[in-house]
């Protein structure tokens, strides 16, 4: 801080770059980059802002295929599992089966979704927990979005909210009768359009409103 100041001082117009955003709920501030992960060896190594590393070691015969962090999430995909980590929590596992095929990672500032093709999966940055959804027979995955504090992901029978910060999780049925449109993800919200209604999820109450479109 000492050196940041006087750096301040002597050059003009210079100005730090913004480490932090405010927390909407809590009103404290969270860091842009406060969880990293790294992969040396075998071992890997989720750093992160002023709390201890977390390492984990991988299983024999287990190889990394993917691995990013954003925010206060981390998730790393594996031959055989997937690995989540966050800011505050250690490190999270779900043991893939065969039915899972390949997953597919997205990632928020406050929360990270998994799709493979019979779960959803959830890592919440400030709680760290990690949820696992199960997909019915002949329910299947049409399309997720992630935003900075909200998630959704669609299948062609429900809509999976989660809100990042308050573990919120919710979901609402796609009727039968019904026809997925599209789905929008922006700021605290996220909106599902089908041939008949506006399903919007609230990241703020972590429940769902139904909204009948009109037909004409």
């Amino acid at each position: 801080m000492r050196w940041l100041l006087v750096l301040t001082l002597l050059v003009p117009g210079f100005t730090v770059p913004p480490a932090a955003l405010a927390d909407p709920w809590s009103g404290a501030s969270v860091a842009l980059d406060a969880v990293g992960v790294q992969l040396s060896r075998r071992t890997l190594y989720a750093f992160r802002d002023a709390r201890s590393t977390a390492d984990l070691r991988l299983e024999p015969r287990e190889e990394v295929v993917w691995l990013g962090s954003r925010g206060q999430v981390a998730v790393v995909l594996t031959t055989k599992r997937v690995l989540g980590v966050t800011h505050r929590a250690g490190w999270r596992s779900y043991r893939l089966r065969s039915e899972d095929g390949t997953p597919i990672a997205k990632l928020g500032g406050r929360v990270a979704l998994v799709i493979t093709e019979r779960r959803v999966l959830s890592l919440d940055g400030r709680g760290g927990a990690l949820a696992v959804r199960r997909l019915g027979a002949g329910e299947r995955h049409l399309t997720s979005d992630v935003h900075e504090d909200v998630a959704v992901a669609v299948t062609n029978r429900r809509a999976f909210g989660f809100a990042g910060g308050r573990a919120f999780r919710s979901e609402v049925p796609i009727r039968a009768q019904e026809r997925f449109n599209s789905l929008t993800v922006l700021g605290r919200a996220g909106t599902v359009e089908t041939s008949r209604r506006f399903l919007v999820f609230s990241g703020l109450t972590g429940q769902w409103m139904d909204e009948r479109r009109a037909l004409r």
